[in-house]
């Protein structure tokens, strides 16, 4: 298939007043997310808070919505550059549910190609049950042809013989004496679905990193480069694009690192999951803690439900209106943080949830103030063990310093605090525990720690 700037995703019904789709990727050969850096359009919006951009910013919580029942709707997709698209996945909303889905591209937004319909893959769940689905499109399949009894595609580079007729790629015409060894199927298009999970598995297989691998992030660079090269057409534009190319990795044994380069970075970053042991380092290109700043607004600097282990190093993060600096929240999710600084932030500058696990790798410094520095709550657990936290300017933080509840556990033990500041040292609620050694006044702040239902200090 040829690449295209424009593609978008047509509703050909919906079973209720509106359409609500919670996430639209557009994804290649590999099953990677394309539309990243661009900009989403939709045939309608039912309000700001539904906007079409909601669709493709990789929460299932947000959602694009149609402003009504209109006899078909769409959302569409500029990308940064042409892309080749072969699988599109989507979540629909169990409530809103819609059918016909069908793909269409463009190279100038205006004139469209024909719609081609989408196909559930074989293992995929309903787009009825709310969740993750995957789905292929006839136009990237390549001609059906019968190779030792077996339905198949056609071999790239082969042509099909001069009296051979035209493959079908929708639903026609029943199989009947399937050769035996051949496809179990009652018609083509189910020949087509079994084709499909093959080529869905077949393009799911990962590249294995053979050693350590470093990509860039630079303010002039661009996401449809390979990320490779410090330069302007090597490096990516977003920090989030290099999380989606390492997310893709199988990483082995190794690490990989994502450079950041100098600047101001305003966009939220969503971490995902890892295959491998290796850990995905996200530093700053200077190895200091001011030329990388991390400043989001309204939104976390970095989040995510996942399984891996992520690094932050040489940055400084801090946030505005709402939200935490950084926010692992699911079993299995492992940040840990060195040699950065936490600037002033509305939530907590660390903030771990259903049984994540957040520490402290060495040294870092604390230059604003927060809801609270550093928080565990659902069976979390946070540490800060041994090195130096700075503290600067005197912050102040709200509910306290450093907070457990709902049996989660804190262990803040061996490390030296320089500086001053004020608020509650502690809180421990609901079962929730803060492990010290170190009495009642080692935590910063200047008021006493409280302990509640079941809370626990020592």
């Amino acid at each position: 298939m040829a690449a295209h700037t424009y593609w978008r995703l047509y509703i050909g019904a919906m079973q209720n007043v509106y359409a609500q789709i919670g996430t639209v990727s557009f994804l290649n050969a590999a099953q990677v997310n394309q539309s990243i850096g661009g900009v989403a359009t939709a045939s309608s919006e039912y309000s700001s808070s539904w906007e079409a951009g909601n669709a493709f910013d990789g929460s299932p919580a947000t959602e694009w919505a149609s402003s009504g029942h209109a006899a078909s709707e769409w959302i569409a997709y500029q990308h940064p550059s042409p892309v080749d698209i072969v699988f599109v996945g989507v979540n629909v909303s169990a409530s809103y549910p819609v059918s016909g889905l069908a793909l269409q591209y463009s190279d100038d937004g205006v004139s469209w190609s024909a719609a081609s319909p989408l196909y559930l893959l074989a293992g995929q769940p309903a787009l009825t049950s709310g969740s993750y689905t995957v789905l292929g499109w006839s136009a990237s399949r390549r001609p059906l042809v019968v190779v030792d009894g077996r339905i198949k595609e056609l071999p790239e580079g082969d042509t099909l013989p001069p009296q051979a007729p035209a493959a079908h790629t929708h639903p026609a015409t029943s199989i009947t004496n399937t050769p035996a060894g051949g496809i179990a199927a009652t018609n083509v298009q189910a020949a087509i679905n079994e084709l499909d999970s093959e080529k869905a598995n077949a393009a799911s297989v990962r590249e294995k990193l053979t050693a350590a691998r470093t990509y860039y992030v630079r303010t002039d660079g661009s996401d449809s480069n390979s990320g490779l090269t410090n330069t302007s057409g090597g490096a990516f534009l977003t920090i989030q694009k290099a999380v989606d190319v390492c997310a893709a990795l199988d990483l082995g044994i190794y690490d990989a690192t994502i450079m950041v380069g100098v600047g101001t970075w305003t966009a939220p970053v969503t971490l995902k999951t890892l295959v491998g042991a290796g850990k995905v380092v996200i530093r700053g290109v200077n190895a200091d803690m001011t030329s990388t700043v991390i400043s989001t607004t309204s939104a976390n600097c970095f989040d995510g439900v996942f399984v891996g282990h992520y690094r932050l190093q040489y940055m400084t993060l801090g946030t505005s209106g709402s939200g935490d600096c950084v926010q692992p929240s699911s079993a299995g999710a492992v940040v840990s943080w060195i040699d950065t600084k936490f600037s002033a932030c509305d939530g907590s500058h660390v903030v771990a949830f259903g049984g994540a696990y957040a520490y402290a790798a060495g040294s870092y410094t604390i230059a604003g103030g927060a809801y609270a520095h550093i928080t565990a709550y659902d069976c979390s657990h946070a540490r800060i063990v041994g090195g130096a936290v700075t503290l600067t300017g005197t912050p102040a933080f709200s509910a306290a310093f450093a907070g457990a509840s709902r049996d989660a556990s804190l262990v803040i033990v061996g490390v030296t605090f320089s500086g001053s500041a004020t608020g509650k040292r502690y809180s421990a609620t609901m079962n929730g525990s803060i492990l010290t050694t170190s009495g009642e006044t080692f935590l910063p702040g200047d008021a006493a720690g409280i302990k509640a239902d079941g809370g626990q200090y020592a």
